[in-house]
């Protein structure tokens, strides 16, 4: 069964979207993710960036308020207005947020930028390899040479292997009376499906990209090597981490 890569811009409708800003539970995904991503992005003297997969505005929000210069996209529309409203009221400065589809180039805003970030597991939208590679070499496209290409994704090796819980929820999904629920639904498919309090259950498909297939592809599209870390910065765990973090530089063209 052959999944399309823009099927989340049906799943990310209006219910789900109303939903989500709960699900992460913002004050307490800002304290499981702690000061790394500011900080990596500090160390490589990053000032301009592209918040890739912005969501309801979460990174965009927190990046702005430790003042970097951020621009906002998201591939589904409901999400981009909800992120619109977040970042009008809290962000610490103006933050652009358009629509944007990572495997169009012509409709991603104009870089080149300091950093590319792409978080919440949103790469497992994406469902073949090739779409994998074309979005990363999209991403490669804004960032100038040296510049920072920050990912994350659950760690579907240990997941799949019954080695940690969905339920470990210490970085992702950090909301009161959420619950994050996975069905296997291929050996490398996954449908992940959402619970908040006072809302009906929401369900999202998504490829179960091994930690080893994402690292390889971000090299075939023109980074280095990605340093691997989990959740908080700390040292990547195969066997316990609930999400894996790759920090990959643009390799000169």
């Amino acid at each position: 069964m052959q999944t399309s890569s823009t099927r989340y811009r049906d799943e990310y409708d209006t219910a789900l979207v109303a939903q989500w800003d709960a699900l992460l539970g913002w004050a307490d995904r800002r304290a499981a993710e702690g000061s790394f991503l500011v900080d990596v992005l500090s160390a490589r003297r990053a000032r301009s960036v592209l918040d890739a997969a912005t969501g309801t505005g979460f990174h965009a929000v927190l990046l702005s308020q430790a003042g970097f210069a951020v621009t906002a996209i998201d591939g589904a529309a409901e999400m981009v207005e909800q992120a619109r409203r977040n970042i009008a009221t809290m962000a610490a400065r103006a933050v652009p947020c358009a629509l944007g589809d990572w495997l169009d180039h012509e409709s991603l805003p104009a870089g080149p930028f300091d950093a590319v970030i792409c978080m919440g597991n949103s790469i497992a939208h994406l469902f073949s390899r090739a779409d994998l590679e074309r979005a990363l070499c999209n991403f490669r496209r804004l960032l100038g040479d040296g510049g920072t290409l920050v990912l994350d994704h659950r760690n579907y090796d240990a997941l799949l292997a019954g080695r940690i819980s969905a339920q470990d929820r210490t970085y992702c999904c950090t909301g009161l009376k959420a619950s994050v629920d996975l069905a296997v639904v291929e050996p490398d498919v996954v449908d992940i499906t959402y619970r908040t309090a006072g809302h009906a259950p929401a369900t999202i498909r998504t490829r179960a990209w091994a930690t080893g297939e994402v690292g390889a592809a971000i090299r075939a599209s023109g980074f280095c090597a990605p340093v691997l870390y989990g959740p908080r910065g700390v040292g990547f765990d195969p066997d316990g981490s609930e999400f894996v973090i790759h920090v990959a530089t643009a390799a000169d063209r």
